[in-house]
């Protein structure tokens, strides 16, 4: 596992907000609370991803995936290294 000491940045497709917000929507509108699940979820992803990058396989071409625990979703990811 590399790690390099240090939190990687995370840069969204312009989509990915409305589809976390419609997400959340479904979710909370199916259980109260399980929105705010749901965001917990992506943001514990998120963290484990920004400090941890190769711990996620590669899925098609350059692209990662990590799985949304609890929800069956997925990030999809491209590590794109600084020059």
């Amino acid at each position: 596992m590399r790690d390099l000491g240090m939190t990687n940045k995370i840069i969204y497709i312009p989509d990915t907000e409305e589809d976390i917000a419609d997400s959340y929507d479904w979710y909370e509108n199916r259980e109260l609370g399980l929105g705010e699940n749901f965001l917990r979820s992506i943001e514990a992803c998120l963290f484990i991803i920004q400090r941890h990058p190769y711990l996620f396989p590669a899925a098609l071409d350059e692209f990662r995936h990590a799985p949304i625990h609890l929800f069956p979703l997925e990030v999809f990811m491209s590590l794109v290294m600084k020059k």
